[in-house]
């Protein structure tokens, strides 16, 4: 039998410095994997922005009347039947109770529907607005006011608007980042400003703990749309600060909110590939030290609650192909028993059959039907054990699919490497399952497994 070197193509560290470039279209081999791709749990994504829309729920009548009941409005503002806003917005202005308004649930809601696009009434609002220190602050920490701010930000159409705004958010930055409501506002900042407005806002995160908003179940938000809406080589900073240390790097990584971070920085990487491959050689080297960390950590990264979401979105995403095979060939293989026993690391094991190439996916495979010596207590072998095994068996499922496929593949006229031992594997694990059948009825897991081939055999039929 080939060694497996013999299948794994040679790795060079990341740590040369040289952005990988793409990897040569995969063959039908790996074609044959991706017919049979099917959805792991998803992974985790960022929220999206509360919006000021979120506050138009559509309430029943009965949670309508009890707003109005505990509103805090003048009793002058409401109709007879005390149901809807019976002041006009001009009325709002004029009698003081533009702030009132904005801090209420009813009032809130009135002032974002009849906010005016332009002429007097908007001038005034914005007057009363600007010429109140503190006021936006304050307005954008509050639950309803927030909403109002947002609105403010959005219709912000001059430059001693936009620049109040601006310098506002500046002198309280770190703050309204990490502040429920007002991380909003700041993110309808990066929104609707253009580029050049946002890039004062830019300045003034340079200056700030990235790590410590990178973590924060809010300010993660503000920290994403920076990477959403400028390119890679300008917010270098914030892998720089990731990066200055091993304590800096563990800290966002396998954090719940920073490693949404990370995985969106992983996207953006992706897409700025070719544009990256030509940009300055400090963001490229930073790029190359990140993905290095991570490759060096991976066994840790993989069996982490959080961090396991980013090696699998590595795995997984186009154009990282390098990045990804350095982790199978360097991490996984080798590993693979014991990380298909763990929460977690069984999920990267996953990923890594259905996107890996065709050497090293068959490296993969090779190690899990012939690559360990049965138990020396229980004489149980790896397919044993993982059949039964609480996530072990994800992974045999996901291999029965894979090969599977693949043989479909080979059926349709398409040329398989490796065919007859992947035909033998297949029987093998057709004979395990029929073996165990009645026990595996037991299972959810293993019903699935009777379920898959029993499919594939009326195919044939």
């Amino acid at each position: 039998m080939p060694t497996l070197e013999e299948y794994i193509s040679a790795w060079s560290p990341f740590s040369s410095g040289i952005f990988p470039a793409s990897l040569s279209p995969q063959n039908q081999f790996q074609h044959g994997v991706q017919m049979v791709q099917i959805n792991n749990n998803s992974l985790s994504r960022p929220r999206q922005n509360a919006s000021c829309e979120s506050i138009r729920t559509g309430a029943s009548k009965s949670e309508s009347d009890n707003a109005i009941l505990h509103s805090t409005l003048p009793p002058h503002a409401y109709d007879k039947e005390r149901r809807e806003v019976a002041i006009t917005l001009e009325q709002v202005v004029h009698d003081g109770l533009l702030g009132q308004f904005a801090q209420e649930k009813t009032g809130c809601k009135f002032l974002q529907e009849n906010f005016p696009e332009a002429g007097r009434l908007k001038d005034e609002i914005y007057h009363f607005a600007m010429a109140n220190p503190g006021y936006f602050q304050t307005l954008s920490k509050d639950v309803f006011g927030n909403f109002f701010a947002q609105a403010l930000v959005h219709h912000a159409d001059t430059p001693d608007r936009v620049n109040w705004i601006l310098r506002t958010i500046v002198h309280s930055m770190s703050d309204m980042c990490l502040n429920r409501y007002s991380c909003r506002v700041v993110q309808k900042t990066f929104e609707r400003f253009p580029v050049e407005e946002k890039r004062l806002l830019l300045g003034e995160f340079g200056r700030l703990d990235m790590v410590k908003l990178s973590i924060d179940q809010n300010a993660n938000h503000v920290v994403q749309k920076i990477i959403e809406f400028f390119d890679v080589p300008t917010w270098k900073f914030i892998i720089d600060s990731f990066v200055q240390s091993d304590e800096s790097f563990f800290h966002v990584i396998e954090s719940k909110y920073g490693c949404r971070v990370l995985q969106l920085i992983v996207e953006m990487v992706a897409k700025a590939m070719p544009q990256l491959s030509l940009a300055s050689a400090p963001a490229v080297e930073r790029i190359n030290e990140l993905m290095d960390i991570i490759a060096l950590n991976c066994e840790r990264l993989a069996s982490n609650e959080y961090a396991n979401y980013v090696v699998q979105h590595i795995i997984s995403t186009p154009k990282l192909e390098a990045y990804r095979d350095g982790i199978i060939q360097n991490c996984l293989l080798r590993n693979l028993l014991s990380f298909s026993q763990e929460k977690f690391a069984s999920h990267v094991v996953e990923k890594a059959l259905t996107f890996a190439p065709p050497s090293l996916l068959y490296a993969m495979l090779e190690e899990l039907f012939d690559g360990y010596l049965p138990d020396p207590t229980t004489k149980r072998e790896c397919l044993d054990i993982l059949l039964f095994h609480q996530y072990g068996n994800y992974v045999v499922q996901r291999m029965l699919l894979i090969c599977i496929g693949l043989l479909q593949q080979a059926e349709r006229g398409h040329n398989i490497g490796h065919l007859n031992q992947i035909s033998k594997w297949t029987h093998r694990l057709e004979n395990l399952i029929d073996t165990n059948a009645q026990r595996l009825t037991r299972y959810s897991s293993g019903k699935k497994l009777l379920e898959v081939l029993e499919q594939e055999r009326h195919r044939k039929k």
